[in-house]
């Protein structure tokens, strides 16, 4: 507001009441006393002189006598300007009524005419031509000098005198109001002039002083005023913007619509770029004002270079934005302890979104209360805490994490919150668990090997020894049976011994060779159902027109040995075997009735090492054998998978269909 009015360069004397209550009293006033001075006046004329005509002067001089008394007595008339204009109006119907009645010599004009000049300009250019009021008393004075000199041609001396005497006297009063009026606003208008030249000259140290640029422009968006703070951010003075459009500076506030804009609310801001006198440009930040002083809208730009906020705001957006890619929670909090922010992965692990994150403090993502108070309190050391807690999320999920705690300083060292890293280690303590398992199972595995190898050597040893020591000792039948004992035992240690090739190439990352040919399924199932089922337990084998399979001899040997093997040790005393086959693939299930494999285990019971943990095992378990059976399944084309159905467990065994014609593999 200060600024508009600073602007403004209307005449100093509008700061007067020359068209308010001044001029409705001391005016009319005068008026008042003009007219009474010519009623008395022209009336004591018209009955000395005889002179008839002279009272219509008479009557128009009463007219404007009453309304000068009506208007001054009456505020509620027309007033302002109107007032005025209809008081000159009056006043210049008056003059001509005078002069064509009394045809007056010059003097009697002159100072009417100069007070119906002098008034009209006087009253509405609000003192501005003050000058004239000199020059018009200079002209009454010059009228009067000449009016003396030339004698009137049909009046006599003492008549011209008498009349110049009752004209001076008619609009003398007038003339001296606004000689005395004229005087008074003169002086105001310098005293005006000094408390606005010292506004302006506080208006510009406090502008000056403004690190952002004060701008004001006017209803076409010239400059009209400019701070030195616009020097700083374009480079050039005030004195040469001021003047200039905005938009050589600004050239994007042309298409912003902002003053229309800035009509509809008290202020507006908007992000524009500016351009310097070197070229460069400059992000700003503008606010603006509108303020009506006049008929004439003055708008008031206030402009900020927001060039390192925006470099703060990237920087802020950058980290923000490398926090998003850590994978560690990264949260920060107030000294109270609520949450001001969180990464992305922060957000995701503890379900957390932006409207709720201040209403969570830090320490309610511990499960336990007591651990975040322990928290808090070493915290006042600046210690920073480094554990392994159960944290929990927004929905109640606990989860187990590595986390990292610490107090946060401001440059002034205060503390001025705190700051929190988590890492989710649920993966991790999973793999624990299964590493601490598999290292328990190998364990288990190795004294379960150490068991196996030392029963058939030992078996072997003994046998060896005594054939050795008393070989003739024994008959014929005797050495037979021994024989055959020695060569079981061997078989089974053979057999233990594939098996571990088997898995230890699986875990090296080495390769088995398999060299698959059309075997008969039907003998290799009967052989192994023969070999490893006990004597007192008769499997229920059912072989529909089994063909031969596509697979190595010596893996489909080891397959169904370790299916066999399985089902004896683990199963019930009832085991049964089924056999379907298509074009494609050939089916073998071997069931039994045993308990089955504990639902918990049910996707461990291939790997390696594992045992379900069901029921007791017979020993000589090593817990390879299903993982062994799969392994050799699949690199030959089919797979080993595993059902619990009406109370038998049963793995089925899928391999390809040997062509038709292709000939069989005959051990």
């Amino acid at each position: 507001m200060a600024v508009a009015t600073a602007l403004q360069t209307r005449s100093l004397g509008d700061a007067s009441p020359i068209l308010g209550r001044r001029i409705d009293l001391g005016f009319h006033s005068a008026r008042t006393l003009s007219a009474t001075v010519a009623v008395l006046g022209y009336g004591f004329l018209a009955l000395r002189w005889g002179w008839q005509a002279v009272w219509i002067v008479v009557v128009m001089s009463t007219v404007v006598a009453t309304h000068a008394v009506v208007r001054r007595c009456d505020g509620s008339l027309t007033k302002g300007t109107e007032g005025v204009m209809l008081a000159l109006g009056i006043d210049i119907l008056w003059v001509a009524v005078t002069y064509v009645v009394t045809h007056p010599p010059a003097l009697v004009v002159v100072p009417g005419l100069t007070y119906l000049v002098v008034a009209p300009v006087l009253a509405l250019d609000g003192w501005r031509a003050a000058g004239m009021v000199i020059g018009a008393k200079v002209g009454v004075v010059a009228a009067l000098a000449i009016t003396l000199a030339v004698p009137h041609q049909s009046l006599a001396i003492g008549q011209v005198l008498i009349m110049t005497g009752l004209g001076v006297a008619t609009h003398l009063p007038t003339i001296v109001w606004l000689m005395v009026n004229a005087t008074k606003n003169l002086r105001s208008r310098s005293v005006i002039a000094a408390e606005l030249a010292a506004k302006e000259a506080r208006l510009r140290m406090i502008t000056d002083s403004a690190t952002d640029g004060i701008v004001a422009l006017d209803g076409s968006g010239r400059v009209r005023f400019a701070n030195r703070g616009v020097e700083s951010l374009f480079g050039w003075t005030a004195k040469e913007m001021v003047g200039r459009s905005l938009t050589d500076f600004i050239p994007s506030f042309g298409q912003t619509r902002a003053p229309k804009l800035a009509h509809r609310s008290d202020y507006l801001r908007l992000a524009l770029s500016g351009v310097r006198r070197d070229g460069g440009e400059v992000p700003l930040e503008l606010t603006l004002g509108r303020t009506d002083e006049g008929s004439e809208p003055v708008y008031v730009c206030v402009l900020r270079d927001v060039s390192e906020r925006e470099e703060a705001a990237q920087r802020i957006e950058f980290q923000a934005s490398l926090l998003d890619q850590v994978r560690l929670a990264v949260v920060a909090a107030r000294p109270d302890g609520r949450l001001a922010y969180g990464n992305a992965t922060a957000v995701a692990m503890f379900g957390l979104r932006p409207e709720i994150m201040p209403t969570i403090g830090m320490w309610d993502l511990l499960t336990d209360p007591d651990q975040g108070h322990h928290i808090r309190r070493s915290l006042q050391q600046d210690v920073t805490l480094a554990a392994e807690m159960q944290l929990k999320a927004y929905d109640g999920t606990s989860f187990p994490a590595l986390v990292t705690v610490t107090r946060v300083h401001g440059r002034n060292g205060d503390p001025i919150g705190f700051a929190g890293i988590a890492v989710d280690i649920t993966e991790r303590k999973r793999t624990e668990e299964k590493l601490a398992a598999l290292v328990a199972s190998k364990d288990e595995f190795v004294t379960s090997v150490s068991h196996e190898l030392r029963t058939p050597l030992t078996v072997i040893l003994g046998m060896t020894e005594e054939l050795r020591r008393d070989f003739r000792q024994f008959s014929s039948d005797d050495v037979h049976q021994l024989i055959e004992l020695i060569a079981d035992q061997s078989r089974d240690l053979a057999n233990i011994v594939q098996d571990l090739l088997v898995i230890g190439r699986a875990d090296a990352g080495g390769s088995l060779v398999i060299s698959p040919s059309a075997v008969d399924l039907k003998t290799e199932l009967v052989h192994a159902l023969e070999v490893y089922v006990p004597f007192d337990r008769t499997p229920d084998v059912e072989v529909e027109m089994a063909g031969p399979v596509w697979a190595d001899p010596g893996r489909l040997r080891q397959i169904v040995r370790n299916l066999v093997t399985n089902a004896v040790r683990y199963g019930g005393p009832n085991i049964k075997v089924r056999v379907s086959q298509d074009v494609d693939m050939t089916t073998v299930s071997l069931a039994d009735d045993g308990k089955g494999v504990a639902p918990e285990d049910v996707d461990q019971i291939f790997l390696p090492y594992v045992r379900s943990k069901a029921g007791p095992a017979l020993p000589g378990s090593m817990g390879l054998g299903l993982a062994v059976a799969r392994k050799l399944c699949k690199l030959m084309g089919g797979d080993l998978t595993y059902k619990r159905e009406d109370g038998w467990s049963v793995f089925e065994v899928t391999l390809p269909t040997a062509q038709e014609g292709t000939p069989v593999f005959t051990p």
